[in-house]
């Protein structure tokens, strides 16, 4: 039977309601791809677009903008617990809506900046709103609308980031070059309103329960099997489980290889002997290749467990590392793209995924908040590893030899990384559950 709607949520419009056979969180899934997609096109790749424009407007050094980009990812992992713990207990809809007013908010202001000292605190508020509708509330959102399917949803979803880089970006740097750069900061703000805002009130929903309906749309909760479900951790019960640390681990150790490969694969591939067009083009692959390694994964998770899929993607990674290193021709440095870019699109989805098989959806977005905290860390310490390397030894190979070893570092914590056994307490009635618009 059919739940009625909480009279404290607004009723969606009619055109909501359209495909009334198609289970509702397909919706909520398109939803958070167009989410996603403006998340990561203005919100991911946008600062390290801005910095160009303020460096010739008023001569600032790149080492003092770049501070500002390292204190806006860094900020946007520290909240990520707080906003995580405020999606448990009041659903993702708040959050994103107040994340793209104040993101919007934020990037307004900094077409008001005449001062380096300026540029600070007005990127820590650009990062509080960012997170406020990136990855938590998204993961979030997919985790409590599946189970069986989680995987391929959620690979669905989080496509919009890769998919951003590809349809935003180059509109947004068209837009820089001939518009200027305050006119398409605003242009930016109205596009990310237009679409993060009607998108957040009227179609995100918290929970299937506010529908009267149950995760993928079954008739009755799934009993037993790999995919069917974790019982509900607290965040206080999972962090105390070797499982988190284990997960944590893995990931800081992935995504410090990650963002080391991706902010050097450039000057590598020109040490390497390439032509500065070949180099773009094997850059491009990468991120080409990692579409694709988004939806393989999705389609493997939903099949086998997430742990034996993560396993396998994070080897790969070391794989395509270490043919990287080995290659001695274009074939090698190009297949050693393709491989790194089914890899990374791949890692960076099994998270969530992870953290939902292991710690079911009651904490989900504190959990994935704190771990995904200690990833951002390894986004920050990663540019820097092979550079360190580089200016000891005077090569690149030695740094992504070491980043290798991540890989299979990040696949060992990973295999340790089981569904904890002992029964969490179970959950109570309270704030915490009792309303997720």
């Amino acid at each position: 039977m059919r739940r009625s709607r909480p009279s404290f949520l607004p009723t969606p419009p009619p055109w909501v309601y359209l495909g009334q056979g198609m289970f509702y969180g397909w919706w909520i899934v398109l939803a958070c791809f167009w989410l996603a997609t403006l998340s990561s096109g203005v919100g991911f790749y946008g600062p390290g677009l801005f910095v160009p424009a303020l460096a010739q407007e008023f001569g600032w050094s790149r080492s003092a903008l770049t501070g500002a980009v390292s204190a806006y990812f860094l900020t946007s992992g520290l909240v990520g617990p707080f906003l995580g713990r405020y999606v448990d207990r009041n659903g993702p809809r708040r959050v994103m809506i107040g994340g793209a007013l104040l993101f919007g908010c934020g990037l307004l202001a900094l077409t008001q900046v005449t001062a380096l000292w300026q540029l600070y605190p007005v990127w820590v508020v650009m990062a509080v709103g960012w997170a406020g509708f990136s990855g938590v509330p998204i993961n979030t959102v997919i985790a409590r609308w599946f189970t069986r399917r989680r995987g391929l949803a959620m690979s669905l979803a989080v496509t919009g980031f890769s998919f951003g880089g590809i349809l935003i970006v180059p509109w947004a740097t068209w837009m820089l070059a001939t518009l200027g750069w305050r006119i398409a900061l605003v242009a930016l703000v109205l596009m990310t309103w237009a679409v993060v805002l009607p998108l957040a009130a009227l179609v995100i929903v918290g929970r299937p329960a506010d529908r009267g309906l149950l995760p993928d749309g079954t008739p009755e909760p799934v009993a037993a099997g790999p995919k069917a479900g974790a019982p509900d951790w607290t965040a206080r019960a999972a962090v105390g489980t070797p499982t988190f640390w284990a997960i944590a681990a893995a990931f800081f150790l992935a995504m410090t290889a990650t963002m080391a490969y991706i902010t050097n694969q450039l000057a590598y591939l020109l040490e390497a002997g390439l032509s500065p067009q070949d180099a773009a083009k094997a850059v491009s692959l990468t991120a080409s290749t990692a579409l694709a390694g988004r939806l393989g994964m999705g389609l493997l998770s939903d099949r086998l467990p997430t742990r034996l899929v993560a396993l396998l993607f994070f080897l790969l990674q070391s794989a395509a590392l270490l043919t990287l290193v080995a290659a001695q021709g274009p074939t090698g440095l190009y297949l050693s793209a393709a491989l790194f870019g089914l890899a990374m699109g791949g890692v960076g989805t099994l998270q969530p995924l992870m953290i939902a098989e292991c710690f079911g959806v009651r904490s989900f977005g504190i959990i994935m908040g704190s771990i995904q905290f200690l990833s951002t860390l390894g986004m920050a310490v990663g540019p820097s590893v092979p550079a360190a390397l580089y200016d000891l030894t005077g090569s690149y190979r030695p740094a992504f030899l070491a980043l290798a070893a991540f890989g299979v570092m990040a696949a060992a914590c990973i295999f340790f990384a089981r569904t904890p056994q002992r029964a969490p307490a179970p959950a109570t009635p309270g704030r915490e559950l009792s309303r997720v618009p």
